[in-house]
């Protein structure tokens, strides 16, 4: 099946991302062997 609801991520650097959301989601897809996953870029701040 896959990952339904897509991980949501902020951009911390030039290619480094942070998750905000799904890091269970995350576990579970690379326990699943998947080599991507959906995920939205969210622009927030540490104050969020």
């Amino acid at each position: 099946l896959g990952i339904i609801q897509p991980l949501s991520l902020r951009k911390i650097g030039a290619d480094t991302y942070q998750i905000i959301a799904g890091e269970r989601r995350y576990r579970a897809a690379i326990m699943a062997g998947l080599t991507s996953v959906p995920a939205y870029i969210r622009t927030a701040n540490d104050a969020e």
